[in-house]
């Protein structure tokens, strides 16, 4: 991908705008992960973690023998990918806006906050659909979901849960996908004990131009290390195959059910101990349950209507509301599930 440096033309552009409205974001991708998924830092930029498959232990008869039993152990590596956002801006560039505006340096910060204020919500969207798509949104980037739910599967306690809604149109599904966020299930790992870092001061350098030679410029960038853990196969799970336009395959409460059905209830205790009165899990928040505005309006269209009575209106039928759980897992809204999955088989 070629360098992009901010142009004189985007100066221009930037100019003579309303100062009530301010900048006005083209691209309106809202990609909450990051900050709706629990997080850690972790020396170095990789760590192992070790499966323990427990014993099978049998009753005897008195004055028999036993076999004797043991563990099995297995071992993973979980590693983090360099995520780095470059910012190049031709002090030239710059300095002519400075020249033709008051406070002049007021306006080069203005414009330096501007591109990295971007740069930062840029990230965002990135690792957002990186969570999800992994090295097919971005080859370099960190394992995401999609790696191990691939295909339909709900074998329990081996692999991650996978169910379809029936969809069968090629390249136009979508998913729901679960999370149990927790430090033995599904969280971020962020490497070198950091999470994202930016230079506190830009720095004036020279860099390569548009034609490969030299200039001075500002320069800045966003660098961190981060990747995404699935310690236990079964803190990941996905409802696939999800399709309201062409197939008529809505995401139900009913799928979402059959999918916790094959959840172990050691995932589910913060739910359950919720419904017994009692405190959440202390290794972490718990299930979560993601899709995108389509996915949840098909859920929500699934619903019964409810009666209304307000307004004066009695027994009126009101649009279900737009919902935030389903079978008591809360559901967050992201736009970095795509409409254009394949069909899971």
């Amino acid at each position: 991908m070629a360098n992009s440096l901010v142009s004189l033309l985007d100066v221009t552009k930037r100019k003579g705008n309303d100062q009530v409205v301010g900048l006005l974001e083209d691209t309106l991708t809202y990609a909450p992960e990051l900050g709706a998924i629990m997080g850690r830092p972790i020396n170095g930029t990789q760590y192992k973690t070790v499966h323990r498959t427990l014993p099978t232990v049998a009753f005897r008869k008195a004055n028999d023998g036993s076999d004797t039993v043991k563990s099995n152990y297995r071992q993973l590596l979980k590693e983090c990918a360099l995520i780095d956002g470059q910012i190049q801006l031709d002090k030239a560039v710059a300095d002519a806006e400075a020249s033709s505006s008051p406070g002049p340096e007021a306006t080069i910060e203005d414009l330096k906050y501007n591109e990295a204020q971007g740069v930062v919500m840029a990230t965002y969207i990135t690792v957002g659909a990186q969570m999800y798509y992994g090295t097919s949104s971005d080859a370099n980037g960190f394992a995401g979901i999609n790696a191990v739910t691939s295909s339909l599967n709900a074998a329990k306690n081996t692999n991650p849960v996978v169910i379809g809604a029936g969809g069968t149109t090629a390249s136009v599904q979508s998913s729901a996908y679960l999370i149990w966020e927790n430090l033995q299930g599904a969280h971020f790992i962020f490497g070198n004990n950091s999470g994202f870092n930016m230079m506190p001061e830009w720095r004036i350098q020279q860099v390569q131009g548009n034609n490969s030679k030299p200039m001075t410029a500002y320069v800045n960038n966003l660098q961190g290390w981060i990747g995404f853990a699935i310690n236990h196969p079964l803190s990941v799970g996905r409802i696939g195959n999800i399709n309201l336009a062409t197939d008529n395959k809505p995401l139900t409460d009913a799928l979402v059910a059959k999918a916790l059905s094959y959840i172990p209830l050691q995932m589910r205790a913060e739910y359950n101990a919720n419904l017994n009165g009692a405190g959440p899990s202390k290794f972490g928040p718990g299930l979560k349950l993601l899709m995108n505005p389509i996915v949840a309006y098909g859920l929500q269209a699934s619903r019964t209507a409810t009666t209304d009575r307000a307004g004066g209106v009695d027994g009126a039928q009101a649009f279900p509301k737009l919902p935030s759980e389903s079978n008591g897992i809360p559901i967050i809204l992201t736009d970095s599930i795509v409409n254009t999955e394949a069909v899971l088989t």
